[in-house]
């Protein structure tokens, strides 16, 4: 459709070009017949206008075969109007032409010759005067006035004007039928692989196009089908690997959680089968005491809290978000965990910043979030130390920062790829859940957090949630 457009504004404007250079010539041409005419006529009545011999100046105008009729010459010999020559001073002697020119060239005006040898004047839109002195021995004894019609030019122009727009019909009509035909061999095989291209990128594997001829359009085409169906194949050999991979992974993360959970309940058990043994051995009461009593208790409420964490990480309930002020929300969750802070000999200083946009979380999930992270603080910190909190807007001003600091002794370098993988832990009494059900909270509200590097000891935990 473009190439359409642009054949028929250049056919538009190459025409208009070559109609203004056709009127520009012609007009010219006109103009160069019409001083001829009447410099041949100036020298002609020299003669007959030193001797007075008026009927030798009517006989000499006849000449121009000038028609009466209102109508445009049909030959180039008609295209005077009138003619009329003047004798010393500006004295009309012979005029041959329509009557209603013959008045106003009876009273005429003196002219500026300047030098010239002729002088073209507009008399209307149709008619130009050309002048031009009758000089004898370098005097000046009289003029010549020729009116000078275009009819007959702009006649020709218009019917040079129909043939042209004629052939230009044509050659559009030509262009569009050759634009057409190059369209339907060649840009539509084009469009054809663009449309498989995006089927393709949409996951219709194995998208085949019609080939025809042998063209290279016809080779591309082909090219594009033998791409598709290796792409269908490679597509399926890696779906087929990653479903025995997924299978894999599922069968390793239930034999790592059953693996875990064992080793967590064990200990417990053991405490317990221990106190149940004590009491069937002889010359026991039956009863347990007191301090083992509440060791049972303890026992079991441990394993209560860990099965508890195994099933949050394994089977996360959905989340419900609600708009949220952040920094008066970690203001509401640290306040919570002061005490133990005081405690601990830690400080917890606070820089929130001003005009945050407020971020929809789900409230009881991100203060879990948060409270994991700030008792691993406590816990890096036995010896004491502070705790920084710090919120502000991301570079983009699409997400709410928050990074919390502490001064402990920080992590190592080997430790911080396993940092937020489930059951992995560096302490004795630790299940490996807390960071990983931290980094599952904050992906399940959209948001990211990572380990920010520090050069003096310590770690900040830095979490981005979107606004």
């Amino acid at each position: 459709m473009t190439s359409i457009l642009l054949i028929l504004f250049l056919i538009f404007v190459l025409s208009l070009f070559f109609f203004n250079h056709i009127e520009k010539e012609s007009e010219a041409e006109l103009r160069k017949r019409g001083v001829y005419l009447a410099r041949a006529l100036s020298h002609q009545a020299v003669e007959p206008l030193l001797y007075e011999d008026l009927f030798a100046l009517y006989r000499l105008l006849d000449v121009f075969k000038i028609k009466k009729e209102e109508k445009a010459p049909e030959s180039e010999e008609g295209i005077v109007e009138y003619a009329a020559v003047y004798g010393r001073e500006e004295k009309l002697l012979a005029f041959v032409g329509k009557d209603l020119y013959r008045k106003e060239l009876e009273d005429p005006s003196g002219f500026d010759w300047s030098g010239k040898e002729a002088l073209i004047l507009p008399k209307t839109s149709i008619i130009f005067e050309v002048i031009t002195p009758i000089v004898v021995n370098t005097m000046q004894v009289g003029y010549v006035r020729i009116g000078i019609t275009r009819a007959y030019h702009l006649k020709q122009v218009r019917s040079l004007k129909r043939e042209l727009w004629g052939m230009a019909a044509f050659l559009t009509m030509l262009g569009v039928l050759v634009s057409l035909l190059m369209t339907r061999r060649y840009i539509l095989p084009l469009l054809h692989v663009i449309r498989g291209a995006k089927n393709i990128g949409k996951g219709k594997w194995g998208t085949q196009i019609q080939v025809k001829g042998r063209d290279e359009t016809a080779e591309l085409a082909g090219t594009f089908n033998e791409m598709s169906v290796k792409l269908k194949e490679a597509f399926e050999r890696v779906q087929r690997t990653q479903e025995k991979l997924i299978r894999s992974e599922k069968l390793n993360a239930i034999g790592k959680f059953s693996a875990n959970l064992a080793h967590e309940l064990k200990n417990p058990l053991t405490s317990i089968k221990l106190c149940i043994q004590a009491m069937n051995e002889p010359g026991s009461s039956g009863v347990l005491d007191m301090e083992e009593r509440e060791m049972v208790l303890n026992d079991v409420q441990r394993m209560d809290e860990i099965i508890s964490r195994f099933l949050v990480y394994a089977a996360p309930p959905r989340i419900h978000l609600s708009p949220v002020d952040i920094n008066a929300f970690l203001e509401e969750v640290t306040g919570k965990y002061r005490p133990r802070m005081e405690t601990a000999r830690i400080r917890l200083k606070f820089f929130p910043a001003v005009d945050l946009p407020l971020v929809f979380v789900d409230r009881r999930k991100m203060e879990e979030a948060v409270g994991n992270l700030c008792l691993n603080a406590i816990q890096a910190m036995p010896d004491g130390g502070e705790i920084r909190i710090r919120t502000s807007i991301n570079g983009s001003e699409e997400d709410v920062e928050i990074d919390i600091e502490d001064t402990g002794e920080g992590i190592d370098e080997t430790i911080r790829e396993h940092l937020f993988e489930p059951f992995y832990t560096t302490r004795k009494k630790g299940t490996g859940l807390g960071l990983s059900i931290v980094y599952q909270i904050i992906q399940e509200h959209g948001g990211e957090i990572s380990l920010k590097d520090k050069k003096e000891k310590g770690t900040i935990f830095s979490i981005l949630l979107p606004v």
